[in-house]
């Protein structure tokens, strides 16, 4: 078993030897979208009340401290804390589609509110790719990255 992510990794060799010791057998196969549609519904659908954003005191406090971003890079219309923004779907407003497909070294400095499940990758790419980031991150002691 392997994988590119260390964490995932570690869940799956986890999960597969708890399975061992109790006699479970695991199978796991790929189910396409279109077969999948109940279950998958959910993941399909925008809901604007999903959207959440730091709050506007929290935000000045951190860009007097250590300057204006040019860019956020994950936002939306409701959620975008400056005028150059990336959101992860097409957006009036927006100057680029899914950040990972920029060049984060030309900016001198980024905002960055990721979703939970996009983390490791963003300090992946802030290290290897040698970005300067105000990188917001939840309070999450089990977390992998409040022990880096």
């Amino acid at each position: 078993m392997g994988s590119h992510s260390r964490t995932c990794n570690d869940i799956a060799r986890e999960t597969t030897l708890w399975c061992k010791e109790r006699n479970i057998f695991l199978t796991i196969s790929h189910l396409p979208g279109k077969l999948n549609f109940e279950a998958d519904k959910a993941s399909r659908v925008f809901h604007d009340d999903t959207e959440w954003s730091l709050d506007t005191n929290s935000f000045k406090a951190l860009t007097t401290r250590w300057g204006t971003p040019d860019i956020d890079l994950f936002a939306s219309r409701l959620n975008a804390r400056l005028p150059q923004c990336v959101s992860w779907k097409p957006e009036p407003d927006a100057v680029a589609i899914d950040a990972f497909t920029l060049d984060w070294s030309v900016y001198n400095l980024l905002y960055c509110f990721p979703p939970s499940s996009l983390i490791g990758k963003v300090l992946q790419r802030l290290v290897h790719g040698r970005a300067t980031a105000i990188l917001v991150l939840p309070d999450w002691p089990t977390q992998f990255w409040l022990r880096l």
